[in-house]
């Protein structure tokens, strides 16, 4: 009996939590969900960006490696480069360029580049493959690339040495492994933005690239 009453006097001293208490550890549990969300959107958010540089980086090595090793493809749809033996007509490349397309104001210009119809209808921003050969160019349109829709390529810099620097064409000749780009002393510099951040990809002439 007497562990009875012990027992009934320890329940009825047990004290809970005040409803002052109970908002705090809601406040909290709050802020820190909150916090936890938005970083999580911010890792997607670089991540994104971070995948679109890649794949700018990598159609840009794509070019530096194919003109290196002088790849280049047979292919009848490529008109301005298939030789042509049995006509003894052999047509020389001279080596690849990336072209940067949808950039309003200074995309590349002149026939064969940019040709995407459906992007150029719809606005939307993509890099183009193409191969020079004989002083003419054919885009090599299964290697285009749409950029996502929430990031783009940046039309002006913060300053005045990163937008002179800025270019939106790259031309990798054969085997010299050197870059034509617009910049001064042969740098071109591309930048990409999205989601209030912002990344920069540097070519120097001499085909090093490099990510900021």
């Amino acid at each position: 009996m007497k562990r009875i009453q012990n027992l009934k006097f320890r329940i009825e001293n047990l004290k809970g939590f005040t409803l002052i208490e109970l908002l705090i550890v809601i406040a909290v549990v709050g802020l820190f969900s909150t916090l936890g969300v938005a970083a999580f959107i911010q890792y997607n958010h670089s991540q994104a960006l971070g995948s679109a540089t890649s794949t700018v980086v990598n159609m840009l090595t794509t070019a530096r490696s194919r003109a290196q090793s002088q790849v280049k493809p047979q292919n009848p749809q490529l008109p301005d480069c298939f030789d042509d033996p049995a006509n003894n007509n052999f047509k020389p490349m001279q080596g690849y360029e990336v072209h940067i397309c949808g950039v309003s104001g200074d995309s590349p210009a002149g026939a064969g580049q940019c040709i995407n119809a459906a992007y150029n209808a719809a606005h939307q921003q993509y890099l183009e493959l193409a191969i020079k050969c004989n002083n003419a160019v054919d885009v090599l349109t299964d290697a285009t690339q749409k950029m996502p829709g929430d990031i783009s390529f940046m039309q002006s810099a913060q300053n005045s040495q990163d937008s002179a620097n800025m270019s939106y064409s790259f031309f990798f000749p054969v085997l010299t492994g050197v870059v034509q780009s617009k910049g001064p002393n042969g740098i071109g510099d591309i930048f990409l933005q999205g989601y209030s951040l912002v990344r920069k990809i540097t070519i120097t002439n001499a085909g090093v690239i490099s990510i900021q």
